[in-house]
This record gives C-alpha cells, sequence and structure tokens, in this order.
C-alpha cells in the first residue's frame, strides 16, 4: 500500500487518516445496512397490520383505495362526456380519458375461476386462452389431477391469459382445477383464496341428455352456488368472503346446437 506523507516523521499523521478512512467506511455501511433494515421492518409491519385489519374488519384494501379511485375516475369520465355532449371542446379530453380507459383495462388482471364436473371441457378451455389456435383433444389419461401434501390436494397456481371480444382486451388469471368429486372442495379453496371476481361453471351437452354424467355435472353446480350462498368455506375467516361475486353457468360443446 502507498503512502500518503513521504518524510519518515509523518507515520503517526497518515495512519490516523486511514484510521479515520476506515472509520467513515464503516459508519457508511452501517447506515446503509440500517436504513435497509429499517425500510424492511416497517414494510413488512404495514402488510401484517392490513392484512389482519383486512381478515378482521372484511374489507379490503385494494377496493378501499385503487377501486375506489378508478370508480372516482370513471364519474369524472362521464361527466366529461356529458360536457362533450353541450361543448366540443371537451370531446378532445374525453377521447383522453377513454384511451386512458382502455390501457387500464388492458393491464389490470381479471380474477377468473373456470369449474366444472370431468371432461366438460375446463382443461381445453384453459389452454386455447393460454394459446389460442386449433386444439387437439385431450386424451382421458392427462385429466387435471393435483397432488396430496399433508393429507389435503394442493390448488394449482393461476396463469396469465390476455383474452378480448370485441376489440377490447383483458388480462385474466385463472387456475385448471378438476373436475373430480374429490376436487370440488378446491373450487370453494380457489374461489376464496384468489378473490375471484367471476365464476364461469362449465356443462356440456351430456347435461342436457340426461343419466348418471348429467347428475353429476348438476350436482358439481349445486355444491358450488350452496357453498357461495352458505359460505360453506374451509377457511375459519376468509377475507372478503365472496361479495358481491358473479356466478355464471355456461354451456359447452354441443349444446349451442340444441334446437
Amino acid at each position: 500500500m502507498g503512502r500518503i506523507f513521504k518524510t519518515p516523521t509523518d507515520d503517526s499523521t497518515e495512519a490516523t487518516l486511514r484510521a479515520m478512512h476506515t472509520q467513515n467506511t464503516l459508519d457508511n455501511y452501517y447506515e446503509k445496512g440500517v436504513g435497509w433494515l429499517r425500510t424492511i421492518i416497517f414494510v413488512g409491519l404495514a402488510v401484517l397490520i392490513t392484512s389482519y385489519w383486512e381478515l378482521h374488519t372484511g374489507e379490503s384494501a385494494w377496493e378501499n383505495t385503487v377501486e375506489w379511485a378508478w370508480n372516482k375516475a370513471q364519474d369524472f369520465a362521464d361527466w366529461l362526456w356529458g360536457l362533450s355532449m353541450v361543448e366540443p371542446a371537451g370531446t378532445a379530453v374525453v377521447g383522453a380519458m377513454v384511451w386512458g380507459k382502455a390501457i387500464f383495462n388492458a393491464w389490470r388482471p381479471r380474477k377468473v375461476g373456470i369449474y366444472g364436473a370431468g371432461l366438460t371441457g375446463k382443461t381445453t378451455l384453459d389452454r386455447y386462452m393460454t394459446t389460442p389456435g386449433e386444439m387437439e383433444e385431450i386424451p382421458e389419461e392427462d385429466r387435471t389431477t393435483h397432488f396430496k401434501m399433508l393429507g389435503r390436494h394442493m390448488l394449482p397456481k393461476p396463469t396469465r391469459k390476455r383474452v378480448s371480444w370485441k376489440g377490447e382486451k383483458r388480462v385474466v388469471f385463472s387456475a385448471d382445477v378438476g373436475g373430480q368429486e374429490r376436487f370440488w372442495n378446491l373450487w370453494i379453496d380457489d374461489m376464496v383464496a384468489r378473490q375471484v371476481e367471476c365464476v364461469v361453471y362449465l356443462f356440456d351437452d351430456r347435461a342436457i341428455k340426461g343419466g348418471d354424467e348429467a347428475l353429476q355435472q348438476i350436482a358439481g353446480f349445486k355444491y358450488l352456488v350452496d357453498a357461495v350462498i352458505n359460505r360453506q368455506y374451509r377457511y375459519s375467516q376468509p377475507q372478503k368472503p365472496m361479495e358481491g361475486q358473479e356466478v355464471c353457468a355456461q354451456t359447452h360443446h354441443a349444446c349451442s346446437k340444441q334446437g
């Protein structure tokens, strides 16, 4: 290591300066470390406090902040739209608001639950939304199943899809949950855990033909509706328990050919 002062009599001064430099470096590391640690602790406490508040009040921080602001923005856009009907000067502002709404809808994910009895097309629909195009028939041995851990079946992770309808695009998160009767409780677990905004229940042509398979599909739908109405959740205190959610019964496959 080179010397700062060249004269041998200045060794004590050089040692003092080096000690001061080392101490300043340690102080900087200490202050940065404490700052990061304080940030992590405060963020963790904020997350825990928010989660505790949502758990015991049934409220949602997202709905009380982001959703509230979005509703206010929509009301403001409606007001501007009415203004543009009277004054043409407001048309440009309305156009900007509509453009912003389209971007927000294309970015904000919607949480959707797709359920139904076995072999009604849930996996096909999930794969089609992920990769649109021609779909090959899925073999029966590739039916959706879920592994067990500690005596209970584990939920699958939801995947991100982008769907469009009449020029409007939406980002959707959904999970491929099995339709066998032993997996029906996972429908409720998935709904509550992800707080889905819309439920799509799939039927196929067998529900119209009757028989045991039709009864199985109807029994699954009854199980789902009863659980939502009676709040039969496996969690003792679910967050925001499916309040105001929409349940959509959709037919699938050959049902559209009837009549």
